[in-house]
């Protein structure tokens, strides 16, 4: 089983309030994959349904 932390808004980057190096390291910490997204522009949301 696969379990990811999944940052979604990535078009908003003015806006943001968790660096995504923050995430990448939580991530990592706890053994889980992280992706950003967004469903504005459809980054990456394919890609989170592949895995």
């Amino acid at each position: 089983m696969v379990i990811m932390l999944i940052g979604n808004k990535s078009d908003l980057e003015a806006r943001r309030e968790v660096k995504r190096e923050e995430g990448e390291a939580f991530a990592r910490e706890h053994g889980l994959v992280f992706m950003e997204t967004s469903a504005k522009t459809a980054a990456n949301v394919e890609e989170v349904g592949l895995i």
